[in-house]
């Protein structure tokens, strides 16, 4: 039998333009994916035999950082060391040198291996948050986005209710250059045909700073691309 369940969830949402950033490379080098919750970043052109740097920025301070790699081993970070499940120390991976324990934690791959290192990884941060207790960011060193995205089969929409207040000093311009700034919430009625832990939602450039749902939340995963 089927355990069919209608969950509720209520998003207050908050977007301004120019505070998300997609594939934009900073002052460090890196190519940085962000919003106003999290910033992960990459070494902006992975190659073959070079370091790979792997960098999340929380904007909320954190109280412990573990990297999963594309073939789901997991890595603690520490500012001075990258350990396995077991407590050994990683051949080949070292703590990033901005790491600093509070808001950002990096690994630096000292050889940047396609087999072993390619596609998505994970960044876990666990925080003492009102709202969730870990937040997630994935960090693709693929090239391209992925296409074709579609919310689960076995999860969908019954109703929404979207309320949106625009700041009313925000300026359009020809380039759509201008920071375009609302603030709202959604509340999103959805059927779940299967007993699930995970719903996934899409956003375009939006912050979400909290969520209210009938159970609670434990984990936020971010995913830019």
């Amino acid at each position: 039998m089927l355990d069919i369940r209608v969950l509720t969830f209520l998003l207050y949402i908050f977007l301004q333009g120019g505070h998300c950033y997609i594939g934009e490379v900073g002052e460090d080098g890196l190519l940085h994916f962000s919003n106003k919750i999290l910033d992960v970043a990459r070494t902006a052109t992975p190659e073959a035999g070079q370091p790979l740097a792997l960098v999340c920025t929380s904007a909320q301070p954190y109280t412990s950082c573990w990297f999963t790699n594309p073939l789901g081993s997991t890595f603690t970070v520490t500012e001075g060391s990258v350990m396995d499940e077991n407590g050994n120390p990683v051949p080949g991976i070292t703590s990033w040198e901005g790491t600093d324990g509070q808001h950002t934690c990096g690994i630096l791959v000292e050889s940047y291996d396609p087999s072993q290192h390619y596609e998505t990884w994970k960044c876990s941060l666990e925080q003492k948050n009102q709202y969730y207790q870990y937040l997630l960011g994935y960090i693709s060193v693929s090239e391209e986005a992925l296409s074709n995205l579609r919310l689960r089969q076995e999860v969908y929409p019954l109703r929404y209710e979207v309320s949106l207040s625009p700041n009313s000093s925000s300026t359009f311009t020809s380039d759509g250059a201008a920071a375009i700034q609302y603030t709202g919430t959604t509340s999103i009625q959805l059927k779940a045909d299967l007993s699930t832990q995970c719903i996934v939602l899409h956003a375009d450039e939006m912050t979400v700073w909290n969520t209210d749902t009938a159970s609670p939340v434990t984990h936020v995963g971010i995913d830019f691309q």
